[in-house]
């Protein structure tokens, strides 16, 4: 991702976040004008805590930002899986430094707000233009264009929807309204001083020895890691959504989640006592689509605003990262504005696959980790003890699985497109 394109293209992008300011950055750094349309009236990402593994940091290294994102991140040891109710290790998998030896790249944990700043900063660094207040209404299609609610159409070569859960886009494509789907699970998120785990003998190796934390028991599992450089502790309860069916974001009260918690271990009633106030998010998707270009061939799509996936893979934000890696590795080169099209189809087949087996593999993870306590819990945990094989039911673990997934990069994924096709 470093050579100027020989044709220099407009690209019209909706939605300021990480997926299309990360696209945003590598387009631009190979010559390409870039504007993106968002509607909020200031650059800000809302939300806590974000994993970074290392199919993201790989494109985000291409992109130039990942030393930044590297200092305010934290490196996680490894990924530590407990049973609910007493914290017994049922899975432990190496990361450091199992990630950079194996792929290169290492696997981060940052702050959602952190990584979305930095990815701002470098947009504007080469020259994108993000023009605020810019709520888009759909897509014009034949120009190619988006449409604003102002009712101001914004034309490039290339249009890109990257406008989240709720694409505008999206439904201006399908022609319908396309609500996203309930997955029946909501997030409670919570941050924590760390200096209050230190305070606590039982607590002290979650900040002194950082590791990513996931407790897994009945409907419901528990995720905790630091972040910022240690100065601040990431918690989030999923458990079964009980939120209106207006609402996607409510506050919560803390003995909603207590009461949820009771009968887990010493250490989850610890942290849960130390949090004084929450939000409940709920988790949703979308029915996966058929296509996501125009048949005019100058639009597309990345993210959630083509695959939304539930995040118990930690794969959402990293999936719309290689969306935009893949597209600059693709557009970096183009010759004639002619082969747009072509070049849309192909970014299509490198990326349209893998993101539906990830969306599949993220509902099936969660299934598994939020088994009831019988018959079925105990082989599951039986199999989480043993030494991963293919077809580990931690599929982090899974060493053909975790190749696919972890190592998976995007130039890489291009060349060998080209060359299938010469």
């Amino acid at each position: 991702m470093a050579s100027q394109a020989p044709v220099k293209l407009r690209f019209v992008i909706a939605g300021a976040g990480l997926g299309g300011l990360s696209a945003s950055i590598g387009l631009a750094k190979a010559g390409h004008e870039v504007e993106i349309m968002e509607q909020s009236s200031q650059l800000r990402e809302v939300g806590a805590g974000i994993q970074i593994p290392p199919n993201s940091t790989s494109v985000l290294k291409n992109l130039g930002v990942l030393r930044e994102v590297e200092k305010y991140a934290v490196v996680p040891y490894s990924i530590c899986m407990h049973r609910y109710s007493d914290g017994e290790v049922l899975s432990l998998q190496n990361l450091v430094p199992h990630c950079g030896k194996e792929y290169g790249s290492l696997y981060l944990l940052v702050h959602r707000a952190d990584f979305h700043h930095i990815l701002v900063t470098a947009a504007q660094a080469h020259g994108v233009k993000i023009r605020l207040n810019s709520t888009v209404k759909g897509v014009d299609f034949s120009k190619p264009g988006i449409e604003l609610v102002s009712g101001e159409v914004v034309e490039g070569d290339v249009v890109i929807a990257a406008d989240g859960l709720r694409s505008r886009c999206r439904e201006a494509l399908l022609g319908r309204r396309d609500s996203p789907i309930l997955s029946g699970s909501l997030t409670y998120r919570v941050t924590l001083d760390p200096a209050r785990l230190l305070e606590h003998d039982d607590l002290r190796d979650l900040i002194e020895y950082p590791e990513f934390h996931c407790w897994i028991g009945p409907h419901s599992h528990v995720v905790f890691y630091p972040m910022r450089v240690g100065e601040l502790c990431n918690l989030v309860i999923v458990a079964p959504d009980n939120l209106q069916a207006f609402e996607d974001l409510a506050k919560a009260n803390m003995s909603e989640i207590k009461d949820l918690m009771k009968d887990w271990e010493p250490r989850i009633q610890k942290l849960m006592g130390m949090a004084t106030s929450t939000s409940k998010w709920r988790l949703q998707d979308n029915v996966e689509l058929e296509r996501w270009m125009s048949d005019q061939g100058t639009f597309t799509m990345l993210g959630d605003a083509c695959h939304a996936m539930i995040p118990y893979l930690a794969q959402g934000a990293a999936q719309a990262v290689e969306d935009a890696g893949t597209l600059v590795a693709l557009f970096e080169n183009l010759s004639s504005k002619q082969d747009i099209p072509e070049t849309l189809r192909s970014y299509e087949k490198l990326r349209k696959s893998r993101t539906s087996v990830l969306a599949k593999e993220s509902a099936d993870f969660r299934r598994l980790c939020q088994v009831g306590d019988g018959p079925e819990q105990l082989a599951r945990d039986k199999l989480l003890h043993e030494v991963p094989v293919e077809g580990c039911p931690n599929r982090w673990a899974d060493p053909v699985f975790q190749k696919w997934l972890w190592g998976h990069n995007v130039d890489d994924a291009v060349r060998l497109l080209k060359a299938s096709d010469l």
